[in-house]
């Protein structure tokens, strides 16, 4: 049977990209483990004007329809800081959900290949959702988990549809989990191991790892900016962030953080490293499947928030200098300690990226169990 022919145009009206929003509640209406995003959030996302990481990028936005309806979107992202600091010509694929057909994929991918080419990439990687603290990658393994925060949910088959298309790994990611109940709720129990290293560290270093000072936010913020830019240069691919857009970020995120959660390490007075938690507000989202929270959800919301049992450690870095020391694995137990402290059940550590191999192999040291894997691709264009 032949099939209609296949129609991929840009989005171009308020509705198509209402379209574009909401698709993905066709692809997952019954994958119980999807948590459905927050519609206005998503729109503000892709909002040129709202969203401050189109200061520096550019995208295209496109809708797969066969017979009139929608079965597949994407986005073409070009990130122009990312090409200007690692001296590439790179761009990207996103918000890629479709329908099980391989013929749609194609199309998809196609169209957003040929509008990056227009602009001079000469590589295609993805699925990267703009920004560093979008989701990423295919899911390879975990369909049977629910993400947690910054990170996405994807069918089995879209690797398989991807593959297809001639797509090579980049990179894989990896999220892990700690529960503390397997711990008999005492990190004590964790391997003697990474004990060792940690003191060893805290001994030869004279390190201090301190919360942040809540009275000195915007200075306690620009130390971490610092350290967020330099410590992870070494990652292939990171972007640096200006400090507007650091704070930026930070403001947005404070619904879900926890001071107690924010850990500066410092070396007579000098801030060298730094790790970053968040409450886990996808054990919120969870119960709101429509993507949309009216008025009168307030009470619910306020009552999930008090339940979140898991605490997210996004970002832990230290400089390059004092890396090999045992900082990373002492900023790790200390973290640690602060969630089991303020009553959390579960610690989550993502997504570290596989090119990052000594925090992946100190967080595996401590007990930390991968439950998601994701993978990114790439092809020449």
């Amino acid at each position: 049977m032949t099939k209609t022919a296949l129609d991929v145009q840009p989005v171009a009206t308020t509705d198509d990209l209402k379209r574009f929003v909401r698709f993905p509640w066709r692809i997952y209406a019954d994958d119980p483990y999807w948590v459905p995003p927050i519609i206005s959030q998503i729109e503000k996302r892709l909002d040129t004007q709202r969203n401050p990481f189109w200061e520096y990028a550019e995208r295209e936005l496109f809708l797969a329809r066969r017979n009139g309806e929608v079965v597949g979107t994407v986005a073409a992202i070009v990130n122009h800081q990312h090409n200007r600091q690692l001296n590439d010509q790179t761009g990207f694929f996103g918000f890629f959900e479709t329908v099980n057909d391989q013929q749609v994929a194609e199309a998809l991918i196609a169209a957003a290949s040929d509008w990056l080419r227009e602009r001079g990439m000469d590589l295609m990687r993805g699925p990267v959702n703009g920004a560093p603290t979008d989701e990423v990658g295919v899911l390879i393994a975990g369909h049977d988990r629910r993400p947690s925060i910054w990170e996405g949910h994807t069918p089995p088959y879209y690797r398989e549809l991807i593959e297809r298309l001639g797509f090579r790994k980049y990179d894989d990611y990896f999220a892990y989990e700690i529960w503390f109940k397997d711990l008999d709720w005492d990190l004590r129990n964790l391997p003697s191991k990474i004990w060792r290293v940690a003191e060893k560290a805290r001994g030869k270093t004279g390190v201090n790892i301190r919360k942040v000072d809540e009275s000195q936010w915007d200075s306690e913020i620009a130390k971490i900016h610092y350290l967020y830019n330099v410590a992870f240069r070494t990652i292939p691919g990171h972007i640096d962030m200006s400090l507007e857009k650091f704070t930026t970020m930070a403001a947005s995120l404070c619904p879900f953080l926890d001071p107690d959660l924010v850990l500066l390490a410092e070396v007579d007075g000098q801030p060298v490293g730094f790790a970053v938690a968040l409450m886990d507000v996808n054990e919120v989202l969870y119960h709101f499947r429509s993507g949309k929270l009216y008025p009168w959800d307030l009470i619910r919301l306020k009552w999930y928030m008090r339940r979140i049992r898991t605490a997210c450690c996004k970002m832990l870095g230290v400089l390059p200098e004092y890396r090999a020391r045992g900082l990373e694995a002492l900023l790790c137990l200390e973290l640690a300690q602060q969630c089991l402290n303020a009553g959390y059940e579960r610690l989550e550590i993502s997504l570290l990226q596989e090119k990052n191999t000594m925090i992946n192999r100190i967080v595996r040291r401590m007990g930390a169990q991968v439950y998601l894997h994701y993978r990114v691709y790439e092809k020449p264009l």
